[in-house]
């Protein structure tokens, strides 16, 4: 029995060398581990096993944050932590990395290429420099600030796939929750005695309902991407029916160096013909949420964009390919058009420009396909 613990040891002290020789790698290597291990077990937005793992990273940074700062105040007198407290600052990087790049993925999928591809380089940012903050970990603000922005970010998207409900309720309760965990971790360093002051108490919650507040105001400037609703496809078509469990769409052939384009980007227009966009959104699985088509024309006279409709139509949610629907519009004059599609709350799914001009009597050549 003696000679196995002697191995084991061995293996130990074996392990604790290397760490020690390659010790500055290791914001890389934390970094890579939990980048990769994030992309081969995260599928999609609503899937449990996702949640679930996210759920466990939460957790895990929960007790790893608390036990790192108690024992960083006051080294704590424990056989195991005696040996592994030097691993404690990689343990919180990789379950942080692991989770900025999870959100940096569901995230992308729901901005579009407007203000909330802000959102999206934050969080690439962060993911970023997680890696080179190593022991700047032990600052409580900077600990917290991360830890803050975790929940909040997984709270906002996580009540309305739990709900099945995307509104305004559900966003504010869940920046609620993602708010009060902070709050509560504070207040359990401030039992512990980690925090100097009540005044140092007040700071740190003070710091947390800062964010907050600037985070809400991210949303209603739709900065913050409309998580879990993402734009999957968006299309400018001559004609769209549905078929079975398919829609047909039908555009205007494009040269043979434009094959990528499955749309019209400038529609040919003769009068009587109508305009059609079609779009797929996904959603989780049996969340339903009105969306809307706003339809727009830049005015070169009044130099801005002036909304001539806003066509709204229930999605259910489910499908990897998200929800499809179309809504169209007839009467309209050449010059530049945009149509977004967004939520009851004004949130931005996405949008597309493109072009109508006059046919001029010319043929054309016609594609299809299946959607």
């Amino acid at each position: 029995m003696s000679q196995v613990r002697e191995r084991i040891q061995q293996k130990i002290d074996t392990g604790r060398k290397l760490y020690n020789r390659y010790e500055k790698f290791m914001p890389a290597i934390s970094f890579l581990a939990g980048f990769l291990w994030d992309n081969l077990t995260i599928n999609r937005i609503d899937a449990w096993s996702d949640n679930i793992i996210l759920l466990l990273y939460l957790a895990a940074l929960t007790g790893f944050i608390i036990l790192f700062q108690i024992d960083h105040h006051t080294p704590l007198n424990n056989r195991i932590l005696e040996k592994y407290r030097h691993w404690l600052p990689s343990v919180i990087q990789f379950l942080f990395g692991g989770m900025f790049s999870t959100y940096v993925v569901f995230y992308f999928q729901s901005a579009s290429l407007g203000k909330t591809l802000i959102f999206v380089a934050f969080l690439m940012a962060l993911l970023i420099a997680n890696e080179f903050l190593g022991k700047r970990l032990a600052s409580l603000y900077l600990l917290l600030s991360l830890y803050f922005f975790v929940t909040f970010s997984f709270f906002i998207f996580f009540i309305p796939v739990v709900t099945h409900v995307m509104n305004l309720f559900t966003y504010i309760l869940g920046g609620a929750i993602g708010a009060l965990l902070p709050v509560g971790v504070i207040l359990i360093l401030d039992r512990r005695q980690i925090l100097e002051t009540g005044v140092s108490k007040k700071k740190h919650i003070g710091i947390i309902l800062l964010l907050y507040i600037v985070f809400n105001i991210f949303y209603f400037l739709n900065i913050i991407p409309p998580v879990p609703l993402s734009l999957k496809d968006i299309g400018i078509y001559h004609h769209v029916a549905r078929q079975d469990d398919f829609y047909l769409v039908r555009y205007i052939k494009p040269p043979w160096y434009a094959f990528y384009r499955k749309s019209d980007k400038s529609f040919s227009y003769t009068e009587g013909d109508t305009v059609f966009c079609y779009a797929a959104v996904f959603a989780p699985t049996d969340l339903t949420k009105k969306i809307l088509h706003q339809w727009e024309f830049y005015s070169s006279a009044e130099e801005k964009w002036i909304t001539t409709d806003r066509t709204a139509y229930v999605l259910t949610g489910g499908r990897d390919d998200g929800y499809r629907g179309y809504t169209f519009k007839k009467n309209v004059q050449p010059g530049s058009w945009r149509i977004s599609v967004l939520t009851t709350e004004d949130l931005i799914l996405g949008s597309i420009s493109f072009e109508i001009t006059p046919s001029g009597g010319r043929a054309v050549k016609w594609t299809e396909c299946l959607k």
